[in-house]
């Protein structure tokens, strides 16, 4: 083992081949690789004018690799936007470049047979369009064969530009996506409670609410936001106010699936980060940020006895939590170093992905905290 320090905080690194690592230049990556692995590359978007050296940097080693450019990435209860986390992974095949824009309906992966008790690793474009039906092909080929864990790549400044590469470059609206030859238990957290609801998104384009309940899609949740936050709602403090107040998508499973509202278009048609189906049930939602602090709590409690035998654990955390939960997000993260041993490395996102309720079908989730913790093969 090797005992790093950060901010006066003790972390024990485990040298199971290296499964992790922070480095402050991708030159410090040095490491044993064979031909059953590859790595996850995370990369904060102060970063990204390195990422082509980085990739060139990788190729010239032969290593296969998968990655994408984030707001800030995740190491062991700090959070970085300088510096590079790598995390090494077990592969079951090689990794996949798909553009999501293509008509490609399957086919994505050979052996599904072969892939039961395995976990799919997906980082896709955050901001793309393609989205929804990308994942919904890749649940339709591989249904429950395996369980699903990823997230979005991308800015905060939400421009659109390429932030998802492997050994062939780096692209816009495509994904990346491995095999892990691994089993994942997965805990999802959301931290957020019904505000009001049912409402029902009535008239959608992609990420656009046209009409919510028939009626204009501002108005109504403009009167439900100023109402309950005592504040009046303009174009210019819109997302500093609907931070506070997404909405909640209820599927058949109960399970709730968040979409950002981010702002409104001239016509007053609101637009999110994601994707919302026609016709989906929705609910305005409210944060408070000492219960989504108490949330993350819980998920750590109930996964307690999960920690201490699975120590290896992927986390996809969004970054509008960030933006709301400000300096209480580092007191959420910082509860990560109560645990000694692990080797937990991610990145903040443009939006989840996680299996539904830990198992079976497919989500691509906005204000969500998805932690995997990767089982040994036994």
């Amino acid at each position: 083992m090797q005992n790093v320090k950060f901010n006066n905080i003790m972390v024990v690194y485990m040298q199971r081949g290296d499964l992790h690592m922070y480095y402050s230049k991708i030159e410090d990556f040095e490491s044993e690789v064979y031909e059953n692995e590859g790595f996850i590359v995370f990369v904060p978007e102060n970063e990204e004018d390195n990422v082509e050296h980085i990739i060139e940097y990788l190729n010239n080693k032969n290593i296969k690799f998968m990655g994408g450019i984030f707001p800030f990435v995740l190491n062991n209860g700090d959070k970085y936007d300088r510096g590079i986390v790598i995390k090494k992974i077990s592969l079951f095949g090689n990794i996949k470049l798909i553009d999501m824009q293509s008509e490609q309906k399957k086919g994505y992966l050979e052996n599904i047979e072969k892939l039961k008790n395995k976990t799919l690793i997906i980082i896709v474009d955050g901001l793309s369009l393609y989205i929804n039906n990308f994942i919904n092909n890749i649940y339709t080929e591989l249904t429950t064969n395996v369980k699903y864990i990823g997230g979005g790549a991308g800015s905060l400044s939400l421009t659109r530009k390429p932030y998802v590469f492997n050994n062939e470059g780096i692209f816009i609206d495509h994904a990346v996506i491995a095999v892990m030859n691994n089993n994942i238990a997965l805990e999802v957290e959301l931290g957020w409670e019904k505000l009001i609801g049912p409402l029902i998104a009535n008239k959608v384009y992609k990420n656009t609410i046209l009409e919510l309940n028939w009626q204009n899609p501002l108005s109504i949740y403009k009167k439900v936001v100023e109402s309950d936050s005592n504040k009046a709602m303009t174009s210019s403090n819109f997302f500093d106010i609907s931070k506070q107040y997404p909405f909640g998508i209820e599927n058949i499973n109960g399970y709730m699936v968040i979409r950002d509202p981010i702002d409104a278009n001239e016509k007053g048609e609101l637009i999110c980060v994601s994707e919302v189906p026609k016709n989906s049930v929705l609910y305005v939602l409210k944060g408070d940020k000492e219960n989504m602090v108490s949330s993350v709590k819980r998920l750590y409690e109930k996964a307690d006895k999960i920690y201490k035998k699975h120590t290896n654990i992927l986390c996809f955390d969004c970054i509008s939590r960030t933006l709301f939960l400000e300096d209480k997000f580092d007191t959420m993260l910082g509860k990560i170093k109560e645990y000694d041993n692990i080797s937990f490395d991610g990145a903040l996102t443009i939006g989840e992905i996680s299996s539904c309720g830990g198992k079976g079908y497919i989500e691509f989730l906005n204000k969500s905290l998805v932690v995997g913790f990767i089982m040994d093969n036994e």
